[in-house]
């Protein structure tokens, strides 16, 4: 079979070897190569392409930098080598696993609670999530990933252990209201934090994706770029320069750059285009027909394996793309479910 990958082309000109092209493709034998590295680089492969891993707000992601743009036409980004051969592509594919393990690692740390007396104000804000649910563990896990403000009852041992490294991946400040006389479990709530400065001011938000506004300071908080990116467009109006999107990286905000927020919309445009002509929107975007639902225009994941919410959401984001009826008759049994 032929294995894709990327050949960095500026280190072959320092050696030396003319390289034409960065892509190239070699022929290897499976039989032919031990089991423990077929297992490492079938951990990349996607087809025959060995794509590069990234680790964005608390998940490992094949291919994209953060996990909108696998919804995306932007082709996914392949491990890059030294050289055109299998033990310079084993080699980057092992300092690319190397590279996510210590990014992990270094979530792995205890969390720091912040001590209440009484619930916070905003406490209707927050999701409660029973301890009586069978998967409760689970279903805070997925909020979190959803970035969601959520309150909930637990074991102080299932914090440090089984959800400390998705809190601090994912920016969570953690309050612990105690519950009498227990001293092993509490009432845990946690919001997402995200805070530094940009342009010499202090930007705080609550999501990891927000447009700002570099002359006044207002901040409009996102919950996916998909929805930033019709933030930016719908409030640009003639004041598109002091409009920025930003997004949470490393423990600081970096600016999403305006040409790749154009071929965004853009591939938005022509995904929703070729839903019309096929039918179905969530085959022209090539969402999941398993597991939990996926809006197709903006990526966000629904709780459970169904579409409970997708009407409220639609309306609220989506109806001035294609009205709510239109896009719910449209999609195919798979996508639909049912």
């Amino acid at each position: 079979m032929k294995l894709r990958f990327e050949v960095d082309q500026a280190d072959s000109f320092r050696r030396g070897i003319d390289r034409p092209k960065s892509i190239i493709s070699i022929e290897v034998n499976p039989a032919d190569i031990p089991e423990h590295v077929r297992s490492v680089i079938a951990n990349h492969l996607v087809g025959i392409d060995v794509l590069q891993l990234f680790y964005h707000n608390g998940e490992v992601i094949k291919g994209y930098p953060i996990r909108e743009l696998s919804y995306t036409s932007h082709e996914p980004k392949r491990i890059v080598a030294n050289a055109g051969n299998l033990e310079a592509l084993v080699e980057a594919v092992k300092e690319n696993d190397h590279t996510i393990e210590r990014i992990e690692q270094s979530f792995s740390r205890p969390v720091q609670f912040r001590m209440i007396d009484k619930p916070p104000k905003n406490e209707v804000d927050f999701l409660f999530i029973s301890s009586q649910r069978p998967a409760q563990l689970q279903e805070v896990s997925e909020a979190i990933r959803q970035k969601r403000r959520i309150c909930f009852e637990c074991f102080l041992q299932d914090i440090q252990t089984s959800l400390n490294q998705l809190l601090h991946a994912n920016s969570y400040l953690v309050y612990l209201l105690p519950i009498p006389p227990s001293t092993a479990q509490g009432r845990f709530y946690c919001e997402p934090v995200f805070a530094a400065g940009f342009l010499g001011r202090q930007v705080v938000a609550h999501s990891p994706t927000i447009v700002l506004n570099e002359k006044t300071g207002r901040i409009l908080e996102a919950t996916n770029l998909f929805q930033a990116v019709d933030l930016y467009l719908f409030h640009s109006g003639n004041r598109l320069d002091d409009l920025s999107i930003l997004s949470w990286e490393n423990n600081d905000w970096r600016i999403f750059p305006p040409e790749a927020i154009i071929d965004i919309s853009n591939d938005a445009l022509a995904k929703l285009t070729e839903s019309r002509q096929t039918g179905c929107l969530g085959c022209a975007r090539q969402t999941p027909t398993q597991g939990p639902r996926i809006c197709p225009l903006c990526g966000l994941m629904f709780s459970g394996n169904g579409w409970d919410g997708i009407d409220g959401h639609w309306r609220a984001r989506h109806e001035h793309v294609m009205p709510y009826e239109t896009f719910w008759h449209s999609l195919c049994p798979a996508h639909r479910g049912s």
